[in-house]
């Protein structure tokens, strides 16, 4: 079970660094250039649920599905609040 933890952890940290490269620093894939995917917050969101169902579902890894489910969601939710904190209200 720690394994699984530590295993979603670094899953984490490899995904975080290399959403923000493909949407801000250079351009999507043009593959990838449409609603879901082509803002930072959705690809992360949707990176993080994706990796951690194609993993968890079929080696039984449960804790670490739902550790990667609820990690993905409380990054959206954190990228939310950031992205309303830096908005100009005119």
């Amino acid at each position: 079970m720690i394994f699984e933890f530590i295993f979603i952890f670094l899953i984490y940290l490899f995904v975080i660094p290399v959403v923000f490269y493909w949407t801000e620093v250079r351009q999507l894939p043009e593959w990838l250039r449409f609603p879901p995917f082509n803002c930072r917050k959705c690809l992360t969101f949707w990176t993080l649920i994706g990796i951690s169902l194609v993993i968890g579902l079929p080696f039984e890894l449960y804790w670490l599905m739902g550790t990667g489910i609820i990690m993905a969601i409380l990054t959206a939710i954190a990228m939310t609040v950031e992205q309303r904190n830096k908005t100009i209200k005119l």
